[in-house]
């Protein structure tokens, strides 16, 4: 058991991030950690796992105060971190996989062994002699999975690692996991998704650095005021589930998809359900504005490393909002950093109103926020790039104090340094750059990665609002459901080109799009099939 008694703990010249907190994880239970972008949910993490030790109270790992020396706290609490890059530290995937076991002094066949088993659970043996710099973010998420599962830790901390990785690799993730804590391991999910409460033991809601609230998923989600205020009921999805646990749906099993949609046809949810499913793309898309710009990708092919990223690959953005969907390592990315002007493709280009894109034309939000902040302060990190157009005074207080507001920044982080931040917070900074310096173009790569709710909700609908203002905005995301209420179309990639472009609304009853994209579709595609499988009658009963 790992057991946090009145713990608190403050960085240097920084005010307590947590305080009197006192919690436990069991081996054999997963327990979701839920707040704010800011709450001290990571910190907390590094206290359990001995990364950091506290400035009051005290941390036990199966009675071994933390404080105290001990080589096997870091291998009996493995912690995946929210941005892979800061725990990547060798340059191939096999020496980093077995880093950990070589530390611990197991012999070569032992190590062998463990590296193999690590990447075979995690799905990523064909990784085994890439380089780690050359991965997408979800595939180095995975490496970074695996490396810690090679420990055999008795506690696994998981700081927002889905958040990278795409539907299907997510879904085989999340089995994997259950399996572990079927074998007896803890499991510590740092979270701001209501997919994380779906089969686990305990919530904890962590508010201002206290712990505010702790129970079960269904009496958290039954609390519509808690639920709300801890972003949790932002998605058509949310709201469906939170009827059915009204009704007595146990959110604590691991049931299917199907047995929650024979469930709430006992219960008579189905029209409701499908109701708020079918209506998550209500609004009309509006029709092109006279001074709506054309962002687009034509035949691009970007080879590197040995290994093709883009083949041939094609799409456009009109005055709208396009969301890019496809697997870990099929090009997203790449697509992005083409189409920004990032990188020169070896074939075909990019196009602004049909000029080739110059780099500085497009506003580019990285998939990982630490690559683009720099500066001592948060207020000068936003300031940059409408100092160097030559805003200032006034004018460049009141642009960057906007842009803050716009992606849900508070004031009095204003002064702060960047790199002291939470990693959703750090991406919030990165946006607010962008919006300051007022694009008229933007490629957004995985914009809302480990943000709260209630932030998450902020920027979708600033996004929004740059599309209906005549601005192309691309958005390339791994949660697709979260956009399917505010994308105009979603374009599919698999390896390396679109294999499919429709509307948002056609992507929520089509599961055949994703499955030709090696995805898995969006829990609320899934259920509104379900659902209408189950109006007529074509689901088991609930059991």
């Amino acid at each position: 058991m790992i057991a946090v008694s009145q713990a608190g703990f403050a960085y240097p010249h920084t005010e307590a991030v947590l305080t009197d907190v006192s919690c436990e994880l069991h081996r054999g239970e997963r327990v979701v950690l839920l707040g704010a972008n800011g709450s001290g949910k990571t910190t907390l993490a590094r206290l359990m796992n001995a990364s950091l030790c506290p400035s009051s109270g005290e941390v036990r790992v199966d009675g071994t105060v933390t404080t105290a020396p001990s080589a096997s706290i870091s291998s009996r609490v493995g912690m995946i971190r929210q941005d892979p890059q800061n725990q990547l530290v060798s340059a191939a995937v096999y020496e980093e996989v077995a880093f950990g076991p070589s530390n611990l002094g197991l012999a070569k066949k032992e190590i062998d062994s463990r590296v193999d088993e690590a990447l075979a659970l995690c799905g990523i043996t064909c990784l085994r002699h890439r380089a780690t710099h050359g991965l997408s973010g979800g595939e180095q998420q995975l490496v970074a999975l695996a490396s810690t599962l090679a420990l055999s830790p008795r506690y696994l901390l998981l700081d927002e690692v889905y958040a990278q990785l795409d539907g299907y690799t997510r879904a085989k993730i999340r089995s994997r996991v259950d399996a572990l804590v079927d074998e007896g391991m803890g499991v510590l999910e740092l979270s701001h998704s209501v997919e994380s409460l779906w089969g686990a033991d305990r919530v904890i809601w962590l508010d201002g650095g206290c712990i505010a609230w702790s129970g079960s998923p269904n009496d958290f989600l039954s609390n519509s005021a808690l639920a709300a205020r801890a972003g949790m009921l932002s998605t058509e999805f949310s709201r469906v589930l939170q009827s059915a646990v009204a009704k007595g749906f146990n959110l604590s099993s691991r049931c299917p998809l199907p047995a929650l949609a024979a469930f709430m046809r006992e219960k008579g949810l189905v029209a409701e359900g499908r109701r708020l499913l079918s209506n998550a793309h209500a609004t009309a898309i509006p029709s092109l504005k006279p001074q709506a710009k054309k962002l687009a990708l034509i035949g691009a092919t970007v080879t590197h490393d040995g290994m093709t990223a883009l083949s041939r690959c094609s799409l456009e953005a009109e005055g709208e909002l396009v969301l890019v969907a496809g697997r870990s390592g099929s090009g997203k990315t790449t697509a992005a950093q083409v189409i920004a002007g990032v990188i020169q493709p070896q074939e075909g280009g990019a196009l602004l109103d049909g000029e080739a894109v110059r780099l500085g034309s497009v506003g580019l939000a990285f998939q990982n926020s630490e690559n683009q902040v720099f500066a001592d302060t948060v207020f000068n990190d936003i300031a940059f790039g409408p100092q160097a157009r030559g805003l200032a005074g006034a004018s460049l207080e009141n642009c960057v104090f906007t842009a803050a507001q716009t992606v849900d920044l508070e004031h009095a982080l204003l002064e702060r340094s960047p790199f002291e931040l939470s990693g959703g917070q750090l991406r919030r900074v990165a946006l607010a750059g962008l919006m300051a310096c007022h694009f008229t173009s933007f490629v957004l790569d995985e914009p809302t990665a480990g943000l709260d709710g209630t932030s998450r909700q902020r920027i979708r609908a600033a996004v929004r609002k740059l599309a209906d203002d005549g601005s192309p905005v691309v958005v390339i995301s791994h949660d697709v459901g979260e956009w399917l209420a505010f994308a105009d179309r979603i374009v599919f990639m698999a390896d390396g080109h679109a294999v499919a472009s429709v509307s948002a609304s056609e992507a929520q009853t089509r599961e055949d799009l994703y499955q030709a994209a090696g995805l898995e579709a969006p829990l609320s595609v899934q259920l509104l099939s379900c659902l209408t499988d189950a109006e007529k009658g074509g689901v088991d009963a609930y059991d």
